[in-house]
């Protein structure tokens, strides 16, 4: 009995001394729970696919030719993907159909006809891998899984069959990719909603590590008529029904998607972590979450985006975004912080370290939109906007939810329309920015009760922009400034205290 009671207060010690109890102790007993990897039996799943961007073949025809020379007879009957092949009238849809006939090495028969004529198109195939995956995503919740990489450079295919295909996660689950391989999204539909992994509404405490996910959009020499903005194959889509929370994604890897990275999620989820993510030549907006208490951390854009955000289009209150870096974006803006989406106002949220380069929409490199209140801009820069319009900074109330009381500090712009823009805006503080070399350094328009002390307002002299101005206040506008601005090009239709200008 003795030494029973004195085993029982060993374990306790043993415990208390290593930081563990018996609760931890289960949970770390669950997490280790694995699901056998996806490649394993009694999964199997193959990573066999290959690629070209040497496709070519005639309207209407099932030919289809590479120079590559990696066609072989074990394609027969595998799916395959052949960009823009499936439009009409210049559309860019993916022609996605099976391989009926090996002819040679550089030319095989398909099972359907080209809709239109393609040369230097993507191409892509290997076995589907859809029922192997479904299967083992089912048997995951409450378990963690392995997507391993038997071979460098293996590519895992999956066909969403015009997105009637999706592989549900679930909630107390983690995955880990090795990305030395990629998952190829295949039959992809443009115009119609849908993506690989879908998160359904209510889904707790998910993890992905490491997900490496490829698209159709093989060849990017041309973004043309590739529709952006919704649906067209996700890497990874919520419900956006609410109540999911603290969902988790570090490392992912999205290239050549025609649709988003993560889409959707809506003011009533909460406490989703995106960090380390690097997206290459997506078509539509890189990252789209609309969740309050949200995590976006150190990231890259690169290559061409066309979503309203392009590379960050996300909303929330008491939000962090921060490092994240956006070269030669698309969109209307680069970055994009508040608006509409959601529907509630996004107070408190931080906006830090950023930084947009060779911004080449419309509109500019950061857009700070309706309903972002009481939120710090701080440290960012915009690099070069293309565009004799395009801006820097762009805070802007259009809709009904109230924009204002922001801080704006030690922010940087170079080059562009406006370096900082703001209309409808109340209260906005505007300390130690830097704007050079802009037609506006910072333009008022409709905005009121700004102030801001220790700016530095260096736009386009006069004499070679003709209407540029260092400071413009339009009517309606007010302001009280501390500041400097070089070339003393002001421009007051509203109300401006100034002083040291």
């Amino acid at each position: 009995m003795g030494q029973r009671i004195w085993m029982a207060v060993f374990a306790l010690i043993f415990c208390a001394a290593t930081g563990l109890n018996a609760f931890t102790a289960l949970n770390e007993v669950g997490n280790n729970n694995s699901v056998q990897a996806v490649s394993a039996p009694p999964y199997s799943a193959v990573a066999d696919g290959l690629v070209v961007a040497d496709g070519a073949m005639s309207s209407t025809s099932t030919t289809l030719f590479s120079a590559s020379g990696l066609f072989t007879p074990s394609a027969v009957g595998k799916t395959i993907t052949v960009q823009y092949a499936g439009g009409t009238a210049g559309s860019n849809q993916p022609l996605t159909t099976t391989v009926a006939a090996y002819i040679s090495h550089t030319q095989i028969t398909l099972a359907s006809p080209s809709r239109q004529a393609v040369t230097a198109a993507g191409v892509l195939w290997g076995a589907d891998n859809y029922a192997a995956f479904n299967s083992w995503v089912a048997a995951l919740p409450g378990h963690a899984g392995t997507i391993p990489c038997p071979s460098s450079g293996g590519i895992y295919l999956i066909n969403l069959q015009g997105e009637t295909r999706t592989l549900n996660l679930g909630s107390n689950e983690s995955i880990t990719m090795d990305k030395a391989c990629s998952i190829a999204i295949v039959g992809v539909h443009i115009g119609t909603d849908g993506g690989l992994f879908n998160i359904p509404a209510g889904t707790h405490n998910l993890k992905f590590d490491s997900p490496h996910i490829i698209g159709e959009w093989q060849n990017t020499a041309n973004i043309n008529a590739i529709r952006g903005g919704f649906g067209d194959g996700e890497a990874f889509v919520s419900e956006n029904a609410g109540g999911s929370s603290g969902i988790t994604i570090l490392n992912p890897l999205f290239e050549n998607l025609i649709g988003m990275g993560v889409k959707e999620f809506n003011s009533n989820d909460s406490n989703v972590i995106i960090k380390n993510f690097d997206c290459s030549n997506v078509a539509s907006t890189c990252l789209n979450v609309n969740t309050q208490t949200t995590v976006i951390e150190t990231g890259v854009c690169k290559g061409a985006s066309t979503g309203i955000g392009a590379c960050v289009e996300a909303s929330g209150g008491n939000s962090t975004y921060e490092n994240i870096k956006s070269y030669y974006s698309l969109g209307q803006y680069a970055l994009q912080f508040g608006g509409i989406t959601s529907g509630s106002p996004y107070i408190g949220t931080q906006v830090i370290n950023n930084n947009v380069y060779n911004f080449l929409g419309s509109q500019g490199c950061f857009s700070i939109g309706d309903g972002f209140s009481n939120g710090i801009i701080a440290h960012n820069g915009c690099f070069n906007p293309g565009g004799p319009n395009a801006a820097g900074f762009v805070n802007v109330r259009s809709g009904s939810i109230a924009t204002g009381n922001n801080l704006f500090d030690s922010n940087v712009v170079t080059g562009g329309g406006s370096a900082f823009y703001v209309s409808g805006s109340n209260g906005d503080i505007f300390n130690n920015n830097s704007a050079i070399g802009s037609a506006f350094g910072l333009n008022l328009q409709g905005a009121t009760g700004i102030t801001g002390t220790g700016n530095y307002w260096n736009a386009v002299p006069t004499g070679t922009c003709a209407g540029c101005k260092d400071i413009s206040v339009a009517s309606g506008s007010s302001a009280s400034l501390k500041d400097r601005a070089v070339n003393c090009s002001i421009g007051i239709a509203g109300t401006l205290a100034r002083d040291s200008l």
